[in-house]
């Protein structure tokens, strides 16, 4: 008890001197970061939801934003993050976030409007990409589904997941000779993969 006490009253001594000994700027950051460290999620939000200049700060807004990601609340999160992305109009990492948070809104039409702002300025960005991807077969626009697949997949030939969604996106299309040639690529990398699986019995039908 007496060491957990001790490493306590050092952690503390640790946050106060480094509140210190940074700008006044700086300070909601570090108490935030602070809340962190201890899982205190919530609490991390509250010195930069009090900085004065809240509306004019990039990075806060990013931080609020993926903050709120993981407390699971997407329409707080989708506020900060398009804050953001107004603030810094050609960062792709506020555009990444805003797109998660649309995602965990299942609003796919913004999604998918996301990621092509994101591949406009961004053309080869996998997570666009890929989530473009899913959101199309999500819509079982398959044809568009798999013309992502594959461009994806002409990039990252044993990746896994592309391989299985273009496999899927051909099948449902009725292309069983593609799916198939997708498929044997597929079973080389994850052979006990249950949507391989279930190819399979579709492709003997």
């Amino acid at each position: 008890m007496k060491v957990r006490f001790f490493k306590q009253i050092c952690f503390l001594f640790l946050v106060v001197w480094s509140i210190s000994l940074y700008p006044e700027e700086i300070q909601p950051f570090i108490e935030s970061y602070s809340w962190e460290s201890k899982g205190d999620w919530e609490k991390a939000t509250y010195p930069l939801l009090s900085k004065s200049d809240l509306k004019n700060d990039y990075f806060a807004n990013l931080r609020l934003g993926y903050i709120n990601l993981l407390l699971y609340k997407g329409k707080e999160a989708i506020q900060f993050y398009q804050k953001a992305s107004i603030l810094e109009p050609t960062s792709i990492e506020s555009k990444l976030g805003l797109m998660k948070a649309y995602q965990m809104q299942e609003q796919r039409d913004l999604v998918k409007q996301t990621c092509q702002t994101i591949l406009k300025l961004d053309p080869k960005n996998y997570t666009a990409r890929s989530s473009l991807a899913y959101s199309y077969f999500l819509d079982k626009s398959y044809g568009l589904s798999e013309s992502t697949y594959l461009q994806i997949v002409k990039d990252y030939p044993a990746d896994s997941e592309m391989l299985i969604g273009l496999a899927l996106s051909q099948l449902y299309q009725g292309k069983k000779k593609e799916a198939k040639y997708t498929y044997e690529k597929a079973i080389i990398i994850v052979p006990y993969d249950g949507r391989l699986q279930f190819i399979e019995q579709n492709l003997k039908k």
